[in-house]
């Protein structure tokens, strides 16, 4: 609906940013095209999702077929406070090295989140941690995603490529709501749930600064690896 004046879904409301209960925009989108059309979308519709054209040679041929996984610190210029601190990004690189030395890690973005990816490998020593950020087209992209282990993200557009891909997805959110906005069937969402979140919507977000600090997403690396293997991803 590209160019569209206005959006009409009548199975969307305001208050569903801040239900937890609710139903992902995607379905509730479909509802409004199934009414639009006469006729129901089939489960098998709602669930077509994913990318036909991807290209894991890319992957294959830069990690010899290595384990990996990957990590996505990035989100919009005027929308840090979803990303996850740089410090707990960091932290869960320690970690994961040493206890899974067999795997890589591949950090994954824009070009102007290349600096971002670059503090987080500075923090962790210089380790070789792989920075994808700009280096990449989408279809390889896709093909990166796809043969992850799993791909570790707050709630940015990297991790729904990455869903869309067809891979395995931890989503950190907080001020953001999972049920309505989250990537589709993600294997893992980390949630606080904070007394006042999500708070995130565009009339609330014009009253806040555009700051990296966000309370709800100040979850400490630890917990985080522990809720991966806890969930059987590695």
């Amino acid at each position: 609906m590209i160019g569209a004046k206005s959006y009409y879904c009548p199975f969307f409301n305001k208050n569903d940013q801040f239900d937890r209960r609710t139903f992902h925009k995607l379905y509730k989108s479909l509802n409004t095209v199934s009414e639009f059309i006469g006729k129901s979308i089939s489960q098998n519709q709602k669930k077509d999702y994913l990318f036909d054209n991807v290209d894991t040679t890319y992957i294959d041929k830069l990690l010899f077929n290595s384990p990996y996984v990957v990590l996505v610190p990035g989100s919009g210029e005027k929308e840090k406070f979803k990303r996850w601190p740089v410090k707990e990004f960091a932290n869960f690189c320690s970690l994961f090295i040493e206890k899974y030395p067999q795997f890589k890690i591949i950090i994954t973005g824009t070009l102007s989140e290349a600096e971002l990816a670059k503090k987080i490998i500075r923090q962790v020593n210089n380790k070789p941690i792989i920075n994808l950020c700009g280096q990449v087209n989408i279809r390889q992209l896709t093909g990166v995603y796809r043969n992850a282990q799993f791909v570790l993200g707050g709630d940015n557009g990297g991790l729904h490529l990455a869903k869309a891909s067809g891979g395995r997805v931890v989503a950190i959110m907080g001020p953001t709501n999972s049920a309505l906005t989250g990537p589709i069937d993600a294997e893992l969402i980390i949630d606080r749930q904070l007394p006042g979140t999500p708070w995130y919507c565009r009339e609330a977000l014009k009253k806040r600064k555009y700051d990296t600090y966000e309370e709800s997403m100040q979850v400490p690396a630890e917990l985080v690896l522990g809720k991966i293997i806890k969930n059987n991803l590695l």
